[in-house]
């Protein structure tokens, strides 16, 4: 049985962008089954997250493992998004952060001609902010910065942190990483993305 939503976090989510039929803020979201009234939880999640407090601070193992994930897929000579796998745990139920963080960080490296962008994996973590309002976007930026996964050198503008995210070159990591990466894609197709120490 759904739990009952309290009346201050439904009126804070018709007020938010829904992002499972893309209503605007103040639009109804899509009626459910049978045609009767709606209101998606991806929209009472946000409001949840708005009128909570801002996260902790978070510090991060300058040794942990990173995420790497190729921006042009087949691509010999791709830049490499290289994320810590704590902030990829932490922000793992909070997906609006997710993508305002990968949007940041390649907006810092002038990368967000999705031309040149072709792993979907990374263009899906970007989704859940595409059809955010600034203010939302703003929002979802600024939790980044409590967390301490980013920053913010005057109001409206943010950078990420490069322990917690950054671009890289593949000559940047270690050979004896690269190959054995390159095997794990031969021998899975699919795999865009695969988290390795590089240590």
């Amino acid at each position: 049985m759904r739990k009952a939503v309290p009346p201050q976090v439904r009126e804070a989510a018709r007020q938010r962008t829904c992002l499972d039929c893309r209503a605007a803020p103040g639009e109804k979201c899509a009626p459910g089954p049978g045609g009767r009234s709606n209101l998606h939880s991806s929209r009472i999640r946000s409001a949840e997250q708005g009128l909570a407090p801002l996260p902790p601070r978070q510090l991060l193992p300058l040794d942990g493992d990173r995420t790497y994930s190729e921006l042009s897929i087949g691509n010999p000579d791709s830049l490499i998004l290289s994320v810590h796998s704590e902030v990829q745990r932490t922000l793992a139920l909070h997906l609006e952060e997710l993508g305002a963080l990968y949007v940041i960080v390649l907006g810092q490296a002038d990368l967000l001609d999705l031309t040149e962008l072709t792993n979907p994996l990374v263009l899906w973590m970007m989704s859940p902010v595409a059809c955010l309002t600034v203010k939302e976007q703003v929002e979802f930026a600024e939790r980044l910065v409590a967390r301490g996964f980013a920053d913010s050198p005057h109001p409206g503008a943010f950078r990420v942190a490069p322990l917690a995210a950054r671009i890289v070159q593949r000559s940047e990591l270690d050979p004896r990483f690269i190959a054995e990466w390159d095997a794990a894609k031969a021998a899975w197709p699919g795999g865009a993305s695969k988290l390795f120490s590089d240590r």
